[in-house]
Formats: C-alpha cells, sequence, structure tokens
C-alpha cells in the first residue's frame, strides 16, 4: 500500500476473504482492523470456496481442516458488513464495498449486463447479444495470434429468455437492484420471468417490495445465490 500511494495511485481495492478454517470473529475483527488501518477506498469481500483439486481442498477431504459451518460464514459475513458500513463505505453490491466516488466500474459493467471486451487466455466478452470467450490454453491463444487468427473459442448468442435472465441474475447482485421497466424495454418483455414466484419472495421478505424494481432484503443478500436461482 506504501508502495502504491507513493507512486501516485489514487484508487485501491482489497480483497478479503473470510471463512478459513478455524476463524473466529475476533480473528476477523484483527483483520478488518488491519484493513482499515491501510485505509484502501474499495473493499472486495469474499467467502473461503474450497476449489478442487488444490491442497486445501485435498486437506479438508482428509480431515486436516473443516470447513466453516453455514451459520458461522453468516455471522463472519454480518460482522464484517456491520464493521465496513460503520466505517464510512457503502455496501453497493453482494461483496463489495466502496468510499464515495470509489465504486468499480470494471466490475459495474459487468452487473449492468453492458457490453465489454476479451482479451487474453480464457477472456470472455459480450457484445450485440453474443457471448464470445477465448481459447484457455496460452499457447494455443500465442500460437492462433501468430498466425493472425481470432483466438475465439467459444461463441454464443443468446435467445431473449436467456439475455433476460442473464441480467436479472447480474442486476440483483447490486444493492440498488433492477428496475422492471428498464428490463421490459432493454429485452422487449419481462415474459421470461415469473412474476409469481417474484411476489412469494417479496412475501417471503427476501425482495423488497418495491413493484417496480427487483432488489434483495437484507435477508435476502444472505442468500443471493438461492433467490436468484428461485427467479430463474
Amino acid at each position: 500500500m506504501r508502495r502504491l500511494r507513493a507512486a501516485g495511485i489514487p484508487t485501491v481495492s482489497i480483497d478479503l476473504i473470510f471463512g478459513a478454517p478455524g476463524q473466529a470473529l475476533e480473528r476477523l475483527d484483527r483483520d478488518v482492523d488491519a484493513l482499515l488501518a491501510l485505509s484502501p477506498e474499495h473493499v472486495s469481500t469474499y467467502g473461503l470456496t474450497y476449489e478442487p483439486g488444490t491442497e486445501l481442498t485435498r486437506s479438508r477431504d482428509r480431515g486436516e481442516v473443516a470447513a466453516a459451518p453455514e451459520e458461522h460464514e453468516l455471522a463472519l459475513y454480518r460482522r464484517l458488513r456491520d464493521r465496513l458500513v460503520e466505517a464510512g463505505y457503502t455496501h453497493y453490491e453482494v461483496s463489495n464495498f466502496a468510499r464515495p466516488g470509489a465504486r468499480c466500474r470494471h466490475n459495474l459493467a459487468y452487473w449492468r449486463n453492458r457490453p465489454h471486451a476479451a482479451f487474453g487466455p480464457g477472456a470472455a466478452g459480450f457484445a450485440g447479444g453474443e457471448r464470445r470467450r477465448n481459447v484457455r490454453g496460452t499457447a494455443a491463444w500465442c500460437a492462433m495470434l501468430e498466425r493472425g487468427d481470432d483466438p475465439v473459442g467459444e461463441v454464443e448468442r443468446l435467445p431473449p429468455e436467456r439475455a433476460l435472465r442473464e441480467s436479472v441474475m447480474v442486476g440483483l447482485r447490486l444493492r440498488r437492484g433492477v428496475r422492471l421497466d428498464h428490463l421490459a424495454r432493454r429485452h422487449g418483455s419481462l415474459a421470461g420471468l415469473d412474476l409469481a414466484v417474484v411476489e412469494r419472495l417479496r412475501r417471503d421478505g427476501l425482495l423488497d417490495p418495491d413493484p417496480a424494481r427487483l432488489r434483495l432484503t437484507d435477508r435476502g443478500l444472505e442468500v443471493a445465490d438461492w433467490v436468484t436461482a428461485a427467479l430463474l
């Protein structure tokens, strides 16, 4: 951080992973204290994921470490969210917090389902209703470029209902949610959205009662993936 500040970089983001094996609330508090002392403009927070093929996952499978129970991971998330908000950060997306004027414009393009280009092996782009993903292997990607070929490996044109569902999926990640009239205008209709499910989620307190938009409540935020799956 000192080097970044000395180099004149005005906006810095720090990632914080929670839910490590054996992580108590007190340990999380020490991590947050250390983070706040560095005073980053932006913070991304993620629950620890056990990825297949990693040493951590193998250690878990051998019983050498234990994954945090869901209830404890939720308690860690709530503590982290409360402390960052108390410190002046705006919780503007499921996993992201920012000082005023420091929201991540790069990621906002994804969450608003806006066009973006793909550069590099395995990179994904989106434009004109078409998703493109470059070949994953670095050697193959380089060889295609050297031949003057487009290094794209996969191309998918989204049907209208799939495009609508993707807009809902990414839009729900934002705390402001997504307006239904904007969805209808962009996709031509709301035919791919089950409005009866929307009303049930509102009654259950997982979606905001505002009839003009889809927005997660604080409770819905804690089960965001489940709410999204129910809608889609």
